[in-house]
């Protein structure tokens, strides 16, 4: 049983319509808070929390969401910056409840082995 080609071509087709010529302007809007607070930010409060972040391959209507949103995306494919951005941005307090939350996410995780 081989793979169908032209299903493949197909799904191809229609990521690149989603991908390529959807706008993603309200999503941010709705789900981020771009006015508010810097990418730089958002990503020291919340980066532990996301899973999967797919808002720097859209395109943008309003210039201001698109520079946000891919500055975001940028930081979150950077752990080194995701530190940079947390001791930045969190108290120590914060920073520590932060590294305490993904210790507990990941000793659920099957992967994590505690040195």
């Amino acid at each position: 049983m081989g793979i169908d080609q032209s299903k493949i071509d197909d799904l191809d087709k229609k990521i690149e319509l989603y991908c390529g010529n959807r706008f993603a302007d309200e999503d941010v809007r709705r789900y981020f808070p771009y006015q508010t607070m810097s990418p730089e930010e958002y990503a020291a409060r919340h980066s532990h929390a996301v899973e999967c972040y797919a808002y720097g391959c859209f395109q943008y209507k309003d210039s201001a969401i698109g520079i946000w949103a891919r500055r975001l995306g940028a930081i979150l494919d950077d752990p080194t910056e995701i530190e940079n951005c947390r001791k930045r941005f969190l108290t120590p307090d914060e920073y520590i409840q932060i590294k305490e939350h993904i210790v507990v996410d990941r000793a659920g995780s099957s992967n994590f082995e505690p040195e």
